[in-house]
């Protein structure tokens, strides 16, 4: 199906703050006829951020558990079919350091020449060094604050200290490896953590 030339033009200006930051989206991937996927290969969490629906669970029905190996394989044969150079996330309001074959679901992604992102609150780590080295094209840490006091707002259960010392131990895997994965901090603006922002950096 394409577009009409109207939603096509509001396409293009949605699009502008994302490709002008030069993050995780490009103009290429605008262009795609379906360029992302959410792929929930892990639906349990270990926060309960209000500005999820782990969070704010009202109106949903929450069901934890690991995507069957095999059924991910299907899924992913058809993403590969319909757009063979897709982003593909390892997430949706999940944490992905929680699935024990992380690594694995990652290999199985770029085994097919699709691209794996992951975002990640890095309250839990674990398969450091077998997670970088399946290859995932991005890994995105999200937080809202450098002390306990703010970040546990927008972060409920996370402790920030725990994050950081996470941060340091994968920058330091990274650091070492000879292909680096690129790894961008996240961090959610709100009113009561901007000024917050000049310590994260």
């Amino acid at each position: 199906m394409s577009l009409s030339p109207e939603l096509a033009a509001e396409l293009e200006q949605a699009s502008k703050p994302f490709i002008e930051s030069k993050g995780a989206i490009t103009a290429e991937h605008t262009r795609m006829k379906s360029w992302r996927y959410f792929l929930e290969i892990n639906s349990a969490c270990n926060l309960r951020c209000p500005t999820c629906t782990k969070g704010n669970m009202e109106g949903y029905e929450h069901k934890t558990g690991l995507m069957d190996m095999e059924l991910m394989e299907k899924i992913l044969d058809k993403i590969q079919s319909e757009n063979p150079n897709a982003i593909v996330f390892t997430y949706g309001n999940s944490e992905p350091f929680l699935h024990p074959k992380l690594p694995e679901c990652i290999a199985a992604i770029k085994r097919r020449g699709l691209h794996p992102e992951m975002s990640t609150n890095l309250n839990h780590l674990q398969r450091v060094e077998e997670t970088l080295e399946a290859g995932p094209d991005l890994i995105i840490i999200s937080l809202s604050g450098w002390t306990q006091e703010v970040y546990e707002k927008g972060h409920a259960g996370g402790k920030i200290e725990k994050v950081k010392d996470n941060m340091r131990i994968l920058a330091e895997t990274n650091n070492a490896r000879a292909n680096r994965v690129s790894i961008l901090v996240n961090y959610h603006v709100y009113k009561d953590n901007q000024h917050e922002i000049p310590l994260m950096k």
